[in-house]
């Protein structure tokens, strides 16, 4: 499986080293997918897809209605991803995208998304990416994802998933 994954990066980031200076928005959902997909196969290999210089924030929220924003940057984003992957292996996370849009900002391409958490029954309106082609590779520039902690699935049956 890993050498499947790994195989699919070099042929994917070899298509995107060729191509023009700006990222097409079919580029950039391949890429999207493919930076999903390692995730959820719990890839270590999905660093590659990330700038040395990428930012990261996640806004956590509990269930006593605080949140807290932590940024990462550079080397903590490596150790975060690794954290994160950890934790996806051992809980078994997985999470569907819906109405993912593509926006041009000059040289970058934001990549936004509603992300439903399957594993723990939320839904984050508010996740994007944003990538941008670094020596003919495109990488992750900046990532911010809303986290959960703890399951909201009891009160599934009162969320409407299709109307958020």
């Amino acid at each position: 499986m890993k050498s499947i994954i790994i195989s699919m990066l070099i042929l994917v980031s070899s298509q995107f080293s060729f191509a023009s200076e700006n990222i097409s928005d079919q580029e950039a959902l391949m890429f999207f997918k493919l930076y999903h997909e390692m995730i959820q196969d719990r890839s270590t290999t999905v660093i590659q897809l990330i700038s040395d210089d990428a930012l990261l924030f996640s806004k956590t929220h509990t269930k006593n209605n605080t949140s807290f924003v932590t940024q990462y940057q550079t080397d903590k984003v490596f150790k975060f991803i690794k954290t994160v992957q950890s934790y996806l292996h051992q809980n078994k996370e997985d999470s569907d995208f819906e109405r993912i849009s593509v926006l041009q900002i000059a040289d970058q391409v934001k990549i936004t998304a509603s992300r439903f958490s399957n594993t723990y029954c939320y839904l984050d309106k508010d996740y994007y990416l944003i990538i941008e082609r670094e020596r003919n590779f495109i990488k992750v520039v900046e990532e911010k994802i809303n986290i959960q902690k703890g399951s909201s699935c009891e009160q599934l049956d009162d969320i409407d998933i299709e109307n958020n």
